[in-house]
């Protein structure tokens, strides 16, 4: 991504494309490009947004709005060299400064929360160089491998570039910051530093402009052209010390002459850098150059963890596409350039963007309804696209030139792909990068700053349960109806080895009910009466129009023979184009798709009566799944309620679940296990009965027998006492009365 000054002074985001200068084309002029044609489309807008883009294709043109001319036309460049076998060579900046250590130094003086680089070393130019050219994942591997051998790159070092060095250029850090009074926030000149540190290069580190201009066309003006470059800033990302951004916003700074304002879009003038305050950097007013662009990168992404944003940032300007992970385009942010959230993961170009953007891939028409297969475009390292492989097609709609779609076989390993390095993913992202279809809607009739894109991605969003997969797989269905009376649907996917195949059926509609003609007809349907839209022909809960859209068929009400409607199904998130579904339990409640269909319970909830009984269980033992009523039953005269039996584990047909001798609400109700017959045995009350003869004795089995008994011996002793008092007591009276005689 880049960022450009509009021209009242706001910070946009803009494309960051150098297609002109690197992508090869189909088709060319000439060879050498030394008479560049153009193709003049007049705009009233500059491009002002990254989510804008310009394409127009038939063949020739194979840039897309990367190009203005002084009237603010977009220019589409027809003249390309091929690069194959050419060395694209790009200079490293590596910049460093006296006052800026980042072992303790915070590398963003506006963010509080910047921390020193624990344990920081500098990397040597050759480590740099080592991982740009020459590991086995390096930059400039990825690079030749994605494109199929036609993209050859040589990063060339220039490092260290030291504010310290005698007559430096290069200024200490904190002299390119500065504190915005408005905002209160510090900011980077970073075009300034871009400039003082290619001055530095040019006048002491032997770095030449004419060394890298691998076009060797002089673009009608006598002029080198410098295909891009990468400022490396020492530490970690933050300000002045790599934003990992494709940048140009410190052009704005520049002197009149360098087009600040479009600076994303055309080259710069090097020798327009030259200013007169500053003696040291006449030397470059001689200067006929131009550079493109340039790239922005911390030094700690020169790491494993770190290929992502080399990548990516590179990929801009060599493989000639934007980012479009904005709403307006409808693409998602896994879509053109998956990035996966693990970042060691490099950038997965699409198809899309190997034949749009960069011309490697020609599609294949895939017009005529049918079967296609397609060759996953992740080729092997080290290989090349082959002509006897397919890798895209393209489907016209209604047989329109400027309205199409295309569609590719995405593929992605989370373990590894053993063919490629670059079409990795991790455990975290394999929800969203998925292998299976993936579909682009181009409409070239739309006007690029129009409300709808010219290019769409379509997603599951609206058509399936589960929108985070992104890639259409086996058992989804595409299905859309387009403004030209054209409706296409994709159905019967199926990937396996890499290999994805689907079937295409698509046609006009005249009737205008959503339905192709042909499919109407074949289907015993009206293709001249949208009242047969609406209609359940074979009585399965769909409508003909959701048939259709489906890929069920409007004539069998169980499309994939699994016994189950496929009304149903669609009713339940099912499938009605598999019949493995009809073996799953998704809700896990011990009853198969199939068994709930039967029951007449609903796959989707484990307790359809919602009587605190799965549906399984009670199905089970002959319940009603359906009715919460019998939760409160009996069948077996335990002593437990159907729920109760459930709740305890044991069996609601089966007196004594254990075999125990003891009924389950017996031994639940005395703290026994219905489950577990060896307490049957056991004496809990230590009274010399066991639990089964406690059960059958009908005493407690948490009270002793024995303590019984001394209580009745306690009252019969306390009886015979009573009545020896009440006889003493008699006794005792008539002798009373005796002595008073």
């Amino acid at each position: 991504m880049s960022f450009i000054f509009s021209r009242q002074g706001g910070l946009l985001p803009a494309l960051c494309a150098l297609g002109y200068l690197l992508i090869p084309s189909a088709l060319q002029a000439a060879d050498n490009c030394t008479t560049p044609n153009w193709i003049f489309q007049p705009s009233n807008n500059l491009y002002n947004s990254a989510d804008e883009i310009a394409l127009l294709d038939g063949g020739n043109v194979v840039i897309y709005g990367n190009e203005r001319d002084a009237n603010n036309n977009i220019l589409f460049r027809q003249c390309e060299v091929k690069q194959r076998d050419k060395v694209i060579k790009i200079p490293v900046f590596m910049v460093d400064w006296a006052d800026y250590n980042p072992a303790t130094d915070s590398s963003n003086p506006n963010n509080p929360n910047a921390q020193p680089i624990n344990g920081y070393q500098p990397r040597t130019p050759e480590e740099v160089s080592q991982f740009l050219n020459h590991s086995n994942t390096s930059v400039a591997k990825y690079f030749r491998d994605i494109s199929g051998g036609r993209i050859q790159l040589e990063f060339v070092v220039f490092g260290w570039l030291r504010s310290s060095d005698e007559g430096a250029v290069l200024k200490n850090r904190q002299q390119y910051i500065t504190l915005n009074e408005t905002d209160n926030r510090y900011y980077c000149d970073q075009g300034q530093v871009f400039r003082d540190a290619l001055t530095d290069a040019y006048l002491k580190h032997g770095f030449l402009p004419e060394n890298f201009d691998v076009n060797a066309n002089n673009r009608g003006h006598n002029e080198l052209l410098v295909n891009g470059a990468v400022l490396l800033y020492e530490g970690g990302p933050g300000l002045c010390s790599g934003t990992n951004l494709s940048m140009v916003n410190g052009l704005g700074s520049f002197p009149p002459g360098v087009i600040a304002e479009q600076a994303a879009l055309f080259p710069f003038a090097l020798n327009s850098l030259a200013r007169e305050d500053d003696a040291q950097t006449s030397v470059l007013a001689a200067l006929s150059a131009n550079l493109r662009v340039y790239n922005n990168i911390p030094e700690t992404d020169v790491a494993a963890n770190g290929m992502y944003s080399w990548t990516h940032e590179l990929g801009h300007w060599l493989l000639g596409f934007a980012d479009y992970y904005y709403d307006k385009f409808n693409m998602g942010y896994y879509a053109l350039s998956a990035q996966p959230a693990d970042t060691s993961l490099a950038t997965h170009p699409s198809a899309v963007e190997k034949w749009l953007f960069a011309k490697w891939l020609t599609p294949t028409t895939a017009q005529q309804n049918g079967t296609y297969n397609l060759t996953s475009h992740d080729i092997a390292d080290g290989t090349d696209y082959m002509a006897d492989k397919v890798y895209l097609h393209k489907h016209l709609l209604n047989g329109d030139d400027s309205h199409f779609l295309l569609i590719e076989n995405r593929w992605f390993d989370k373990a590894g792909n053993t063919a490629s390095a670059w079409a990795k993913t991790s455990d975290r992202d394999s929800e969203q990068l998925q292998s299976g279809l993936q579909i682009t809607e181009v409409n070239l009739a739309l006007d690029t700053l129009a409300n709808d894109p010219q290019l769409k991605r379509h997603t599951k969003a609206s058509q399936a349960v589960n929108a985070l997969t992104e890639a259409w797989q086996q058992g989804d269905s595409f299905y859309q109806c387009f403004s030209n009376n054209y409706c296409i649907r994709l159905d019967n996917i199926g990937a396996a080895n890499e290999q994805v195949s689907y079937r295409l059926s698509a046609g006009v509609d005249s009737d205008l009910d959503g339905m192709p003609d042909d499919y109407e007809i074949q289907q015993g349907l009206d293709p001249q009466s949208a009242a047969d839209a609406a209609l359940d022909k074979d009585e399965d809960g769909l409508t003909n129009l959701e048939e259709y859209q489906l890929g069920t068929l409007p004539s069998n009400a169980d499309t994939d023979a699994d016994s189950m409607p496929d009304g149903w199904e669609v009713k339940y998130n099912l499938n009605p184009l598999t019949n493995t579904d009809a073996a799953t339990d998704s809700d896990n409640d011990g009853l198969t798709a199939l068994q709930e269909f039967s029951a007449g319970t609903k796959p989707n909830n484990a307790d359809t009566d919602a009587d605190g009984m799965p549906d399984g269980w009670e199905v089970q033992y002959n319940l009603n799944p359906l009715a919460s009523t019998d939760a409160s039953t009996d069948n077996d005269n335990d002593g437990l309620t159907a729920l109760q039996e459930f709740s305890t584990g044991t069996k609601p047909d089966n007196t004594d679940s254990d075999a125990d001798g003891m009924p389950d609400g017996w031994e639940v109700q005395y703290n026994l296990n219905p489950l577990n017959a060896s307490d049957a045995s056991s004496d809990s009350d230590s009274d010399g009965s066991t639990a089964l003869q406690e059960y059958k004795n009908n005493t407690n089995p948490l009270v002793s027998n024995n303590a019984k008994d001394e209580t009745k011996s306690k009252e019969s002793s306390g009886g015979s006492f009573s009545v020896w008092l009440l006889l003493l007591l008699g006794i005792t009276y008539l002798q009373h009365r005796q002595f008073i005689r």
